[in-house]
C-alpha cells in the first residue's frame, strides 16, 4: 500500500469516526431533553446538555483530524459508561440506561480501536 491510499484511508477513519460522534452527541443531547420532558428531570436536562455539547465539540475537532477530539470523546465515552453502568445497576431497567450502556461501551471500544489503527497507519 502506498502512502497516498494510507493518507485516504486515515482521513476516512477520521471522517467516520467524527461522525459517529457527532451521532452519540445528538443522542445523548435528546436523551436529556426527552429526561426533562417526560420525568421533569433537570439533572438529565444539565447532564444530557452538558455531555451533548462537549461531544459536539469533539467530533468538530475530530472532523478536523485532530487527535485531541479521539481522546477527549473516548474520555467522555468512558464517563458515560460509568454513569449509565451505575444507572442501570440502580434498577435494572434497559430503557434508557441500559440502552445508553451498551451504546456508551460501543463508542468507547470503537474509539480505541480508531485511535490504535490510526497510530499504526502512521508508524
Amino acid at each position: 500500500m502506498d502512502d497516498q491510499d494510507k493518507e485516504y484511508l486515515i482521513q476516512k477513519k477520521w471522517r467516520l469516526c467524527g461522525l459517529l460522534i457527532l451521532v452519540y452527541s445528538i443522542l445523548i443531547f435528546s436523551g436529556g431533553v426527552i429526561g426533562f420532558v417526560l420525568k421533569q428531570s433537570r439533572m438529565s436536562l444539565a447532564a444530557g446538555s452538558l455531555f451533548g455539547l462537549l461531544l459536539l465539540f469533539t467530533s468538530a475537532l475530530t472532523l478536523s483530524e485532530r487527535k485531541a477530539g479521539l481522546y477527549t470523546a473516548l474520555v467522555l465515552s468512558i464517563l458515560l459508561t460509568v454513569l449509565f453502568g451505575i444507572r442501570f445497576s440502580s434498577g435494572f431497567h434497559f430503557l434508557p440506561s441500559g440502552l445508553l450502556l451498551f451504546i456508551s461501551a460501543l463508542m468507547v471500544t470503537l474509539l480505541r480501536r480508531t485511535l490504535r489503527s490510526i497510530k499504526a497507519q502512521l508508524a
